[in-house]
Protein backbone atom coordinates (compact mmCIF):
# COMPACT_ATOMS: atom_id res chain seq x y z
CA UNK A 1 0.00 0.00 0.00
CA UNK A 2 1.91 3.29 -1.24
CA UNK A 3 1.61 6.97 0.17
CA UNK A 4 -0.07 8.76 -2.48
CA UNK A 5 2.29 11.92 -3.77
CA UNK A 6 -1.16 14.06 -3.39
CA UNK A 7 -0.47 17.05 -0.97
CA UNK A 8 -4.18 17.97 -0.45
CA UNK A 9 -5.09 17.70 3.16
CA UNK A 10 -8.73 15.28 2.97
CA UNK A 11 -10.66 14.48 5.37
CA UNK A 12 -12.96 11.70 6.89
CA UNK A 13 -15.84 12.20 9.19
CA UNK A 14 -15.77 9.66 12.14
CA UNK A 15 -18.54 7.94 13.68
CA UNK A 16 -18.72 6.03 16.84
CA UNK A 17 -21.77 4.88 18.86
CA UNK A 18 -21.41 4.86 22.08
CA UNK A 19 -22.58 4.05 26.02
CA UNK A 20 -19.62 4.92 27.26
CA UNK A 21 -18.55 0.87 28.70
CA UNK A 22 -15.24 1.28 28.23
CA UNK A 23 -13.00 3.78 28.90
CA UNK A 24 -11.09 3.89 25.65
CA UNK A 25 -13.53 6.16 24.37
CA UNK A 26 -12.25 8.99 25.83
CA UNK A 27 -8.95 8.85 23.80
CA UNK A 28 -10.18 7.57 20.92
CA UNK A 29 -12.53 10.58 20.44
CA UNK A 30 -8.96 12.76 21.72
CA UNK A 31 -7.00 10.83 18.82
CA UNK A 32 -8.84 11.77 16.15
CA UNK A 33 -9.84 15.63 17.31
CA UNK A 34 -6.16 15.89 16.72
CA UNK A 35 -5.98 14.04 13.50
CA UNK A 36 -5.33 16.53 10.76
CA UNK A 37 -7.34 13.84 8.44
CA UNK A 38 -10.46 13.82 10.26
CA UNK A 39 -12.75 16.77 9.52
CA UNK A 40 -15.38 15.98 11.95
CA UNK A 41 -16.16 13.32 15.24
CA UNK A 42 -19.85 12.61 15.25
CA UNK A 43 -20.83 10.77 18.65
CA UNK A 44 -23.79 9.49 19.01
CA UNK A 45 -24.84 9.11 22.89
CA UNK A 46 -27.20 6.18 22.94
CA UNK A 47 -27.75 6.51 26.97
CA UNK A 48 -30.40 8.66 28.78
CA UNK A 49 -28.55 10.91 29.67
CA UNK A 50 -29.27 14.46 27.29
CA UNK A 51 -25.81 15.81 28.65
CA UNK A 52 -22.54 15.71 26.47
CA UNK A 53 -19.71 13.75 28.71
CA UNK A 54 -17.37 14.97 26.57
CA UNK A 55 -16.38 18.64 26.13
CA UNK A 56 -17.53 20.66 23.21
CA UNK A 57 -14.94 21.37 20.10
CA UNK A 58 -15.28 22.26 16.53
CA UNK A 59 -14.78 19.26 14.89
CA UNK A 60 -16.89 17.46 17.44
CA UNK A 61 -20.88 16.60 16.63
CA UNK A 62 -22.46 15.08 19.82
CA UNK A 63 -25.47 13.62 19.58
CA UNK A 64 -27.62 12.78 22.40
CA UNK A 65 -30.51 9.92 21.55
CA UNK A 66 -31.50 9.99 25.23
CA UNK A 67 -31.76 6.21 24.95
CA UNK A 68 -30.50 3.22 23.22
CA UNK A 69 -31.43 3.14 19.57
CA UNK A 70 -28.56 0.54 19.07
CA UNK A 71 -25.35 0.34 17.01
CA UNK A 72 -26.56 -0.57 13.58
CA UNK A 73 -29.11 2.51 13.31
CA UNK A 74 -26.38 4.52 15.10
CA UNK A 75 -24.01 3.52 11.89
CA UNK A 76 -26.89 4.63 9.58
CA UNK A 77 -27.86 7.94 11.40
CA UNK A 78 -23.88 8.60 11.11
CA UNK A 79 -23.27 8.14 7.69
CA UNK A 80 -26.21 10.12 6.95
CA UNK A 81 -24.98 13.12 9.07
CA UNK A 82 -21.54 12.60 7.69
CA UNK A 83 -20.22 15.78 5.86
CA UNK A 84 -17.30 14.23 4.69
CA UNK A 85 -17.03 11.26 1.21
CA UNK A 86 -14.57 9.34 3.82
CA UNK A 87 -15.40 7.62 6.46
CA UNK A 88 -14.53 5.76 9.89
CA UNK A 89 -16.74 3.74 11.23
CA UNK A 90 -14.86 3.23 15.37
CA UNK A 91 -16.19 0.93 18.19
CA UNK A 92 -15.88 3.01 21.70
CA UNK A 93 -13.54 0.47 22.70
CA UNK A 94 -11.22 0.70 20.26
CA UNK A 95 -7.79 2.47 20.46
CA UNK A 96 -5.05 3.14 17.32
CA UNK A 97 -2.55 5.08 15.60
CA UNK A 98 -4.70 7.82 13.49
CA UNK A 99 -1.36 8.32 11.30
CA UNK A 100 -2.80 5.42 9.04
CA UNK A 101 -4.97 7.93 7.11
CA UNK A 102 -1.92 8.78 5.79
CA UNK A 103 -1.88 5.90 4.00
CA UNK A 104 -5.73 5.44 3.44
CA UNK A 105 -6.47 8.07 0.78
CA UNK A 106 -8.88 8.67 -1.43
CA UNK A 107 -7.31 7.24 -4.32
CA UNK A 108 -6.70 3.88 -1.90
CA UNK A 109 -9.78 3.64 -0.45
CA UNK A 110 -11.59 4.37 -3.35
CA UNK A 111 -9.71 0.84 -4.58
CA UNK A 112 -9.93 -1.01 -1.84
CA UNK A 113 -13.55 -0.61 -0.90
CA UNK A 114 -15.02 -1.06 2.53
CA UNK A 115 -11.69 -1.28 4.85
CA UNK A 116 -12.25 -3.90 7.97
CA UNK A 117 -9.52 -4.98 9.92
CA UNK A 118 -7.68 -8.37 10.28
CA UNK A 119 -8.46 -10.36 13.43
CA UNK A 120 -4.96 -10.60 14.08
CA UNK A 121 -4.58 -6.76 14.58
CA UNK A 122 -6.01 -6.78 17.92
CA UNK A 123 -3.50 -6.61 20.50
CA UNK A 124 -4.68 -7.40 24.13
CA UNK A 125 -8.15 -9.58 22.74
CA UNK A 126 -8.52 -12.66 24.36
CA UNK A 127 -4.41 -12.95 25.55
CA UNK A 128 -3.52 -12.36 21.93
CA UNK A 129 -0.47 -10.01 21.38
CA UNK A 130 0.22 -8.89 17.62
CA UNK A 131 3.28 -10.46 15.83
CA UNK A 132 2.93 -8.57 12.49
CA UNK A 133 6.64 -6.99 11.42
CA UNK A 134 6.84 -3.99 8.72
CA UNK A 135 4.25 -2.12 7.27
CA UNK A 136 0.83 -2.78 7.07
CA UNK A 137 -0.83 -3.61 3.90
CA UNK A 138 -4.20 -4.42 2.35
CA UNK A 139 -5.66 -7.45 1.00
CA UNK A 140 -8.65 -8.35 -0.70
CA UNK A 141 -11.52 -9.52 1.74
CA UNK A 142 -12.64 -12.88 0.62
CA UNK A 143 -15.68 -14.55 2.08
CA UNK A 144 -14.93 -16.48 5.41
CA UNK A 145 -11.71 -15.46 5.57
CA UNK A 146 -12.13 -13.53 9.14
CA UNK A 147 -14.05 -14.24 11.94
CA UNK A 148 -13.66 -11.35 14.59
CA UNK A 149 -12.87 -7.98 14.67
CA UNK A 150 -13.45 -6.82 11.40
CA UNK A 151 -16.26 -4.52 11.64
CA UNK A 152 -14.63 -3.22 15.16
CA UNK A 153 -12.88 -0.37 12.66
CA UNK A 154 -13.94 0.35 9.10
CA UNK A 155 -13.03 2.77 6.68
CA UNK A 156 -14.68 3.45 3.30
CA UNK A 157 -16.25 5.88 0.94
CA UNK A 158 -20.06 7.31 1.43
CA UNK A 159 -21.08 6.27 -1.41
CA UNK A 160 -20.21 2.35 -0.64
CA UNK A 161 -22.84 2.10 2.01
CA UNK A 162 -25.86 0.83 2.01
CA UNK A 163 -28.03 1.41 5.14
CA UNK A 164 -28.69 -2.17 7.39
CA UNK A 165 -32.39 -2.87 7.13
CA UNK A 166 -34.44 -1.19 10.94
CA UNK A 167 -34.88 -4.95 12.33
CA UNK A 168 -30.88 -5.18 13.14
CA UNK A 169 -30.39 -3.52 16.17
CA UNK A 170 -26.77 -4.50 17.76
CA UNK A 171 -25.87 -7.92 15.98
CA UNK A 172 -24.94 -8.85 12.38
CA UNK A 173 -24.58 -5.16 10.63
CA UNK A 174 -21.04 -5.96 9.85
CA UNK A 175 -22.77 -9.15 8.12
CA UNK A 176 -24.65 -7.35 6.04
CA UNK A 177 -22.22 -5.02 4.93
CA UNK A 178 -19.73 -7.95 4.52
CA UNK A 179 -22.33 -10.53 2.71
CA UNK A 180 -24.89 -8.36 1.48
CA UNK A 181 -23.42 -4.58 0.12
CA UNK A 182 -21.87 -5.41 -3.16
CA UNK A 183 -19.03 -3.37 -3.48
CA UNK A 184 -15.42 -4.85 -3.00
CA UNK A 185 -13.90 -5.36 0.35
CA UNK A 186 -10.81 -5.47 1.93
CA UNK A 187 -8.49 -6.27 4.78
CA UNK A 188 -6.13 -4.06 6.54
CA UNK A 189 -3.59 -6.19 7.80
CA UNK A 190 -0.13 -5.32 9.89
CA UNK A 191 -1.77 -2.52 12.08
CA UNK A 192 -1.79 -2.75 15.54
CA UNK A 193 -4.87 -1.68 17.18
CA UNK A 194 -6.03 -2.46 21.27
CA UNK A 195 -9.51 -3.31 22.28
CA UNK A 196 -11.05 -5.69 24.98
CA UNK A 197 -13.60 -6.46 22.31
CA UNK A 198 -17.50 -6.26 22.77
CA UNK A 199 -17.25 -4.54 25.96
CA UNK A 200 -21.16 -3.29 25.71
CA UNK A 201 -22.69 -6.00 22.73
CA UNK A 202 -21.32 -9.13 25.27
CA UNK A 203 -23.62 -7.38 28.34
CA UNK A 204 -26.43 -9.91 29.29
CA UNK A 205 -28.75 -6.90 29.63
CA UNK A 206 -28.32 -7.04 25.29
CA UNK A 207 -29.06 -10.82 25.22
CA UNK A 208 -32.77 -10.76 23.94
CA UNK A 209 -32.15 -8.24 21.28
CA UNK A 210 -29.30 -9.86 20.30
CA UNK A 211 -31.43 -13.32 20.20
CA UNK A 212 -34.14 -11.18 18.07
CA UNK A 213 -31.39 -9.58 15.51
CA UNK A 214 -30.40 -13.81 14.96
CA UNK A 215 -33.82 -14.59 13.98
CA UNK A 216 -34.44 -11.37 11.57
CA UNK A 217 -30.95 -11.80 9.71
CA UNK A 218 -32.05 -15.08 8.14
CA UNK A 219 -34.25 -13.90 5.94
CA UNK A 220 -31.79 -11.16 4.56
CA UNK A 221 -29.52 -13.79 4.29
CA UNK A 222 -31.38 -16.29 2.41
CA UNK A 223 -32.83 -13.38 0.08
CA UNK A 224 -29.11 -12.95 -0.31
CA UNK A 225 -28.69 -17.17 -1.04
CA UNK A 226 -31.55 -17.28 -3.72
CA UNK A 227 -30.06 -14.68 -5.91
CA UNK A 228 -32.20 -11.80 -5.15
CA UNK A 229 -30.26 -8.91 -5.83
CA UNK A 230 -33.04 -6.36 -4.82
CA UNK A 231 -31.32 -4.66 -1.53
CA UNK A 232 -34.01 -4.21 1.38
Amino acid sequence: MENSNNTEVYKYSAIIPTLYKSKRIFKLVEDLLNSEHVGEVILIDNTESLEPRIDSHPKLKYICEGKNTGVNPAWNKGVRLAENDLLIIANDDVNFDTSILKMLTPDVVQEAGVIGMDRYNWDGYKGRKFKYKGEPYLEVWKSGGIKSGWACLMMLNKSMWIDIPEDLIIYFGDNWIKDINPVKKSILCGFRCETEMSSTSDLDEFNAIKRQDAINWVPHYLRKKEGRTKLI
